[in-house]
């Protein structure tokens, strides 16, 4: 008896930190999807799944991904109050300085809009509470070349289809036989 009740209270105290690893993991999945989303520059989609990857694991990095994401939707304040809650977790003097920068840049914008501009900036989406967890991921601060896009990809190949048609109709063409060929120096008899 004396067993089962030990055995029952390893599980009860294991249970917790279970599912906190499946939280992790599926948080994990959602900043896999949302980076997956922003590439595609589907900022509203990317932006929902870090803000689901933040819910899950509580980890600050998140709130990087969460600001770039609402900037880049014109979400002013949001981005703000993200980029407020992730500065104080910035590991480097480079990255503090960078998201400093982005802190100043929102604020020196908002102060530019007019009273009643001001007033109808949508309200932040997420509240970025002052935690110290690792940074897990930053969202990329540069776009990516066109070359490694999809769409250039897809034109390339739509333009070698196009050039491989055209030789392949002027092959045809070219060569046709239009009947036996008579020889000026050559008499028929």
């Amino acid at each position: 008896m004396r067993s089962l009740v030990l055995a029952l209270a390893v599980m009860v105290a294991a249970w917790p930190a279970a599912a906190r690893a499946d939280d992790q993991e599926l948080a994990r999945a959602h900043f896999v999807t949302g980076r997956s989303y922003y590439d595609q520059a589907r900022y509203a989609d990317a932006l929902k799944e870090f803000e689901e990857a933040y819910r899950l694991s509580k980890r600050v990095g998140f709130l990087y991904n969460i600001g770039v994401c609402q900037e880049k939707l014109g979400n002013d304040e949001a981005a703000l109050t993200a980029f407020e809650g992730y500065l104080p977790a910035a590991s480097d003097e480079g990255e503090r300085a960078e998201v400093q920068g982005r802190i100043d840049a929102l604020k020196a914008r908002h102060a530019a809009l007019p009273p009643a501009a001001a007033a109808t900036t949508p309200p932040p989406a997420t509240s970025a509470p002052a935690t110290t967890n690792a940074v897990t991921a930053s969202a990329p601060s540069r776009e990516r070349p066109v070359y490694k896009r999809g769409w250039f990809w897809g034109v390339m190949a739509g333009a070698a289809v196009v050039v491989a048609a055209g030789v392949a109709v002027g092959v045809v063409f070219g060569t046709r036989d239009s009947g036996p060929r008579t020889l000026a120096d050559v008499r028929l008899q």
